[in-house]
């Protein structure tokens, strides 16, 4: 009896373990998750040194667009000691752009025009020199992260829509939750009926002991 009792209260604990991880499962499943902002699509192309330029379409020129594409980029090179990085409109431009850079090309000429034509932006971060985003066209202010308040500031953007619960997975933990519950009630039904049931008729001759 004693081993009955421990092995009865082994996979009650198991049951209710089962349940309280089922119930956080469909409570989890259902939080959506804190809204993320915007992002700015970019290609980039292959890193000189610690120089990097990058491609955005010309439609992505707003003041808004370059805000959050100034906190992408805070984020995508916060691992990288030193970085600089070109922003252009035009992918023709920018890869030549180091050839301009370098003095490859000459600066009158009508890739260096171009350049500065394409060219919309510049991101520094340099070690306690500088760390900002600098936007070359269109009125649009320069962000400089080392005295940005970085919370108030990405509050102030533009965010994606929440993203709802999952629904088929909360279907699924339900329909689980349910069967485990049906389980238990007929596994509890059986041992009552096995405990309180009459002891069986002793035949002629036999006995108990």
């Amino acid at each position: 009896m004693r081993y009955f009792r421990r092995n009865k209260t082994v996979k009650s604990k198991f049951f209710w373990l089962a349940v309280v991880v089922l119930v956080v499962a469909f409570i989890a499943s259902g939080n959506g998750g804190k809204p993320k902002l915007k992002t700015v699509a970019y290609s980039q192309y292959k890193p000189i040194g610690n120089m990097y330029d990058i491609v955005i379409s010309p439609e992505a020129n707003t003041s808004e667009n370059m805000k959050l594409l100034a906190v992408q980029l805070e984020e995508a090179y916060k691992t990288v000691y030193t970085a600089t990085v070109f922003v252009f409109d035009d992918a023709n431009v920018a890869v030549n752009a180091d050839l301009i850079r370098s003095g490859q090309l000459d600066g009158g000429s009508p890739q260096a025009a171009a350049y500065d034509k394409h060219l919309l932006a510049v991101y520094f971060k340099t070690p306690g020199a500088r760390h900002d985003f600098s936007v070359m066209h269109g009125n649009h202010e320069r962000i400089d992260f080392r005295t940005l308040d970085m919370e108030r500031f990405t509050a102030s953007l533009p965010h994606e829509e929440p993203t709802a619960g999952n629904g088929k997975a909360r279907y699924v933990i339900v329909a689980a939750l349910l069967v485990l519950l049906a389980v238990k009630f007929y596994l509890v039904r059986k041992e009552r009926k096995w405990l309180y049931s009459p002891p069986l008729p002793e035949k002629d001759g036999e006995s108990e002991y």
